[in-house]
């Protein structure tokens, strides 16, 4: 059944990244006249902006994380009822307090960058001093998104 899954969500995946191919054209950008990289579809660039930031790489993983968190945090509080040597209760307990640490640190990368994205794809703000700041605080949060893969 591993195998049969694994080989569903490769395929799920590859045909994913389809769109990628298709819709990012490499073009000359008229402001510093270099080769770029981007999107020239609007509507992907819709679902690329809200699914699959803000859904996908967001929302479920921090749900996911926080269910089995909580779940596993409840499963070792229902362990010291139970007749269990008292080295493995221990360790046990070290785990939970290590996922509790994960959640927690998952929730401080993920959140911010969770705002940060939805403020930024949002054409609100007209402010060219604004729209700096904001390019920065994107680039922060991402940064420490990513830096919450490499520590897990």
């Amino acid at each position: 059944m591993a195998h049969r899954l694994t080989a569903t969500f490769i395929i799920i995946w590859l045909i994913h990244g389809i769109p990628y191919g298709i819709y990012y054209n490499v073009v000359i950008s008229p402001t510093s006249n270099q080769w770029t990289c981007t999107n020239t579809n609007g509507i992907f660039t819709q679902y690329h902006t809200y699914c699959f930031y803000i859904i996908l790489t967001s929302i479920i993983p921090l749900c996911i994380t926080i269910l089995f968190g909580s779940l596993s945090y409840r499963n070792v509080q229902r362990l010291e009822h139970r007749t269990v040597p008292l080295v493995r209760r221990e360790v046990e307990k070290q785990l939970s307090v290590l996922v509790f640490i994960d959640i927690v640190y998952n929730v401080i990368a993920t959140v911010p960058f969770l705002i940060v994205k939805i403020l930024y794809t949002t054409p609100i703000v007209q402010n060219p001093l604004a729209n700096a700041q904001l390019s920065l605080a994107n680039t922060s949060t991402l940064c420490l998104y990513f830096l919450n893969f490499s520590v897990n």
